[in-house]
């Protein structure tokens, strides 16, 4: 029966599966590293310059992850720029979550994300993030600008809510205060 699993040709089936389904969120990305026994595993995913690292249990799942992005724009043309990120991976009441922090733009974000059926839904908060960097992730290239900003990211249903209260200064020495709500 199930005795393929824990020997090299095992592995080879088992890491073309999680390449799989993978390539779905990271496409051409692979796995160099996969180690697992009955109840735990442990792997990692290269694309480029950008590694995520998960381990943990199966049953139920319970993992942590630590990813380092140095160019985030070979995983999505939305963003740019490098981000770090780490949390842990579990499921509650069938319902799959997503917890952690991420690192970018001088600034952090602690967040939330909760999986059910094809429903998700994020919840982030963070603070100190550098204007000119968080603008330039999302191609905005602004240079005269200086400040910082704090986020508070919801998306529930389709629409993601951005609220960001920011303090800046231009080269000109113009005082300017920006805030946003955000339907996007």
């Amino acid at each position: 029966g199930g005795g393929v699993l824990l020997t090299p040709l095992g592995n080879g089936i088992i890491k073309k599966i999680i390449e799989d389904k993978i390539d779905k969120y990271m496409p051409g990305a692979e796995v160099p590293y996969l180690d697992y026994g009955i109840n735990n595993f442990s792997l990692v995913v290269k694309k480029n310059s950008n590694i995520v690292k998960i381990y943990g249990t199966y049953f139920p799942i319970n993992a942590m992850f630590d990813g380092d992005f140095e160019k985030i724009e070979e995983i999505t043309a939305d963003l740019r720029g490098k981000m770090n990120v780490s949390g842990k991976i579990y499921k509650k009441q069938n319902i799959y979550h997503i917890d952690g922090v991420s690192f970018f733009a001088g600034g952090y974000l602690n967040f939330e994300t909760f999986f059910q059926n094809a429903n998700y839904s994020f919840l982030g908060k963070g603070k100190d993030f550098e204007l000119k960097k968080l603008l330039k992730m999302f191609y905005i290239d602004f240079p005269n600008i200086k400040g910082t900003t704090a986020l508070n990211i919801r998306k529930e249903n389709a629409f993601w809510n951005i609220d960001s209260g920011a303090n800046g200064i231009f080269k000109r020495k113009i005082d300017v205060k920006l805030d946003a709500d955000s339907k996007i």
